[in-house]
This record gives structure tokens, C-alpha cells and sequence, in this order.
């Protein structure tokens, strides 16, 4: 429970921040205020953003790698980086950024702690650039200098120091080209919406801001950077037009670079996936205590028991089951459906004797085996389940092979299985322990079923997306 509040916290905060702004917000006069803003420097702002996203934050990644002896494309080190954001924005504390790591060690064999030092070393690029930006606007307001002055002496200044030390250049480059895009997004968009800041006030406080979004208090910084700006610039504008700027920059800053980089998603976690790392360990303590401790599991065994008593009772209705069980753990799911339906018989195989001692229900059957090999005779049962196990045997070809013939004649298979993407995305988010050997798609799932002689009679997705169920019916072997 302790582990969800956790990831809960973040964004806890951003919708609270959002709401206590949102309501001394005059919703009546936003129509107003975004239809006057001026389009043209709210374009070049997302412009900027997306230059920044595509290509000037994915060359300074690039050389950062670079830095720590990791050589890799372009293009992949815009994967890296694009196709990991949405699992930052998902996980708090910055633990997204880890499924880097994972990636290079699984794609590259980078040790871990390099991968680490990676992240680390990232934010000693940037913050450094912000707070020397930071003290450069302090210094046009303390002594009246123009901002723009100071900022060129700054670029002159990071010249002269990029020319001693040739080896790191053009990383340093890219950190500061990266910083300098950010706060001119920031700039073009207080135009459109009229808010005049002084160009010192702004080099001042832009960079402080985009500090504190980048620390790990809310989703993104949404929420704190609305907050910075309406407190900051209070005397610059009125707060529905300051609070509509804020909530432009969350819009071009942040969702809109999120929104791009689902694209990126799917092909980084396919990434991951053919990295070859072998999986967790099955601990029946560790299968105990998250689904009798963690809500969102037991709420998907609950749904998987909904489901698969459903299946079994539209299918085969009207008469008493024999009903096996491949990997029923402590038989909740074989209690449900004995209960639920009219059976005669129930049996469950379960591989590891810890699940077995914790049986809870004498009206059902477990036994000690795996479904590579299973200890019954041919035809002995009407229904077989499979349910969320498919992923963890180490032979699913002859489990289902060990399936059919068990099985009478027109009998039924019911299976569930896990989305394999959104399970890989589960395992980097630290929802789940990635446990499962291999996961299947409905596509493949309708071929190894064809191959060991079942028709597939039902197919679709639950809970609402994560799980696929499929019923399929024996077939004898002269169809």
C-alpha cells in the first residue's frame, strides 16, 4: 500500500496545485485571453520546443553517452530518450529514467551503474548552464547592464571555455543550446499572452523554474510550474493572464512532447524486450504478499475469476464439468469456478508445494506437477484452464499438447494471458516484477493454438486492456 502512495504522491500534488489555482481562475475570461494571445509567437515557442525535443536534447544525449564510452546513432539515442519519457511521467522520484539503464544493459551490456552515472550526469549538465543563467540575470537587475549584453559575454565566455577542453565540446554545446530553447519558449510565450518582463527579471527566473519542474515534487512539474510563474511575475499581469501563459508552457513544454513521444514508446519497450535478460525468479512469498497486500493485483485476480467463470459458463452450459486446473497456484481460481458453476469434478496442478499447502477450499483437487507433463489419463476432463501461466512455462508447445489430450472430445480450453507490451511497460514502471519468461500476441496465440488442433471460438481483451481471455475447443485430429 506503501509502495502505491508513493507513486501516487506526484501526482497528488500536480492536481492539487492545479485545482487550489484553478479556483481563483475566472474560467469566463480564459475564451478571452487565449483569443487575443498572438499566434505567431506561441508557434515559433512550439517550434522551439519541438527542435529542443527532436534533435538538440537527443545530440546532447547522444554525447553524453559519448562521455562515458557508449556509442550509439543518432536515431537510436533518440529512441533512448523519447521512448523512455512516458514511463518518466508515469513513475515518480525520476525511477522512469532508469529504463534507460535497462535498455543500455540489456542492448549495449552497460553495466548498470553506468547507466546511473548517465542520469546523474545529466542533470550535472543542465543544472549548472540554469544557474549560471540564473546569476546572470541577477546581475543585469543588481546593476542595470542589458540582459542581452550579459548573455552574449556568457556565450563568449562558454566559447573560450569549450575551446581548451576540445574532447567535451560539443556536449557542453548541446546543454546549453538545450537550456537556451527552453527559456526562449518560455519568452514567446509571455508575448503572445502581453506579458512584458524584463529581460533581466526573465533570465533571472526562467531558469530557476525550469529547476524546480525538473525536480521529482509533481508529474512533469505540472502544477509547480503554474505556481512559480503566478507567484514570480504577480506584478507583470493579471493572474487568469498569467495563469493561461502557465498553462500554455505545460501545454507546448511538457504534453504535447509526451503526447509525440507514445510514438516512440511501443518501439523502446520492444527494445527492451529482445534485450535477452532472463526473468525474475517465481517466489510463491512474493505472490502472496502482492495479491493479498496490493490492490491493483487483487483487483486483477478478482476480474481474471470474473472472466474465466463467465467463459466457462456461456460455453458449456448445462451439464456437470470435470474441470483441470494447469498452474492453480492455491486453487482460488478452481474454488471459484466450482462454486460458481455445476462440477463434478475439480483438479488443479500447481509446480511448487508452498502453493499447495496454502489450499484453502476441500471441495477442490491439487496435485504436485507442471503442465509440460501432466499426471492424468486422455479425455479425463471436459474444461481445462490456463489462466495467466501460459507466460511462465518453460514449454507451451507441449503444454498444450499435454492439454489436448486430457481433454474429451469438443472440450474446453479457456486461457488468459497477459497485453505483452503493457506488461512490459508494468515491469519497467515497478507495477509488477518482470517475471514471465515470454508473452504472447492474439496473433500468435490463434497460431500455437492451431498447431496443437483447437478452433479458437472466442478471443478478446479485459480489465480493461491488460489481459487477453480465449476459449478454444478441441478438435479431433480427423476435422
Amino acid at each position: 500500500m506503501m509502495r502505491i502512495a508513493k507513486k501516487t504522491i506526484p501526482w497528488l500534488v500536480s492536481l492539487a496545485i492545479l485545482a487550489a489555482l484553478l479556483v481563483k481562475l475566472d474560467l469566463g475570461a480564459l475564451p478571452a485571453i487565449f483569443l487575443a494571445a498572438d499566434p505567431g509567437p506561441l508557434l515559433l515557442s512550439l517550434a522551439a520546443t519541438l527542435f529542443y525535443f527532436f534533435s538538440v536534447s537527443v545530440k546532447k544525449y547522444q554525447y553524453l553517452l559519448a562521455a562515458l564510452g557508449v556509442s550509439v546513432s543518432e536515431e537510436e539515442a533518440r529512441l533512448i530518450r523519447i521512448g523512455s519519457m512516458p514511463l518518466k511521467a508515469v513513475v515518480p522520484y525520476k525511477a522512469g529514467e532508469f529504463s534507460r539503464a535497462v535498455y543500455l544493459n540489456r542492448l549495449h551490456d552497460v553495466p548498470y551503474k553506468k547507466g546511473v552515472l548517465l542520469i546523474v550526469y545529466g542533470y550535472a549538465t543542465r543544472v549548472p548552464v540554469l544557474l549560471a543563467a540564473s546569476l546572470g540575470g541577477l546581475l543585469a537587475l543588481r546593476t542595470g547592464l542589458d540582459a542581452r549584453l550579459i548573455m552574449a559575454a556568457g556565450v563568449l565566455l562558454c566559447a573560450s571555455v569549450l575551446a581548451l577542453d576540445r574532447k567535451y565540446w560539443k556536449l557542453a554545446f548541446y546543454s546549453v543550446a538545450s537550456e537556451a530553447l527552453l527559456v526562449a519558449s518560455y519568452a514567446l510565450i509571455f508575448k503572445a499572452f502581453g506579458i512584458g518582463i524584463p529581460a533581466g527579471e526573465l533570465l533571472l527566473y526562467v531558469p530557476l523554474i525550469l529547476i524546480m519542474t525538473g525536480l521529482p515534487l509533481s508529474v512533469m512539474g505540472v502544477g509547480v510550474r503554474e505556481a512559480a510563474i503566478a507567484a514570480v511575475f504577480a506584478s507583470r499581469a493579471d493572474f487568469n493572464t498569467l495563469l493561461s501563459g502557465a498553462l500554455s508552457v505545460s501545454l507546448i513544454e511538457s504534453a504535447i512532447p509526451l503526447l509525440l513521444s507514445m510514438l516512440f514508446l511501443k518501439k523502446f519497450v520492444s527494445g527492451l524486450a529482445a534485450g535477452g535478460r532472463e526473468p525474475e525468479a517465481f517466489d510463491p512469498e512474493s505472490y502472496f504478499r502482492r495479491r493479498n497486500n496490493n490492490p491493483l493485483t487483487g483487483y486483477r485476480l478478482k476480474r481474471r475469476i470474473r472472466e474465466v467463470v463467465g467463459a466457462v459458463g456461456r460455453h458449456c452450459p448445462g451439464r456437470e464439468l470435470s474441470v483441470l486446473d494447469i498452474g492453480a497456484a492455491d486453487g482460488v481460481m478452481l474454488d471459484a469456478v466450482n462454486s460458481s458453476l455445476s462440477v463434478k469434478r475439480a483438479v488443479g496442478v500447481e509446480l511448487f508445494k508452498e502453493l499447495i499447502e496454502c489450499k484453502k477450499s476441500d471441495r477442490i483437487e491439487l496435485v504436485q506437477g507442471k503442465g509440460e507433463n501432466l499426471p492424468f489419463g486422455p479425455a479425463e476432463f471436459d474444461v481445462v484452464l490456463i489462466c495467466s501461466v501460459i507466460e511462465h512455462v518453460e514449454d507451451a508447445e507441449q503444454t498444450l499438447n499435454e492439454a489436448y489430450k486430457v481433454l474429451r472430445e469438443n472440450g474446453r480450453l479457456v486461457l488468459t494471458s497477459v497485453n505483452g507490451f503493457l506488461d512490459k511497460v508494468a515491469s519497467l514502471a515497478g507495477i509488477k516484477p518482470d517475471d514471465h519468461l515470454r508473452t504472447y500476441t492474439k496473433g500468435e496465440l490463434r497460431e500455437l493454438f492451431a498447431r496443437h488442433g483447437f478452433r479458437v471460438l472466442e478471443m478478446r481483451s479485459f480489465g480493461p486492456v491488460f489481459y487477453n481471455l480465449t476459449v478454444v475447443e478441441k478438435v479431433s485430429q480427423g476435422e
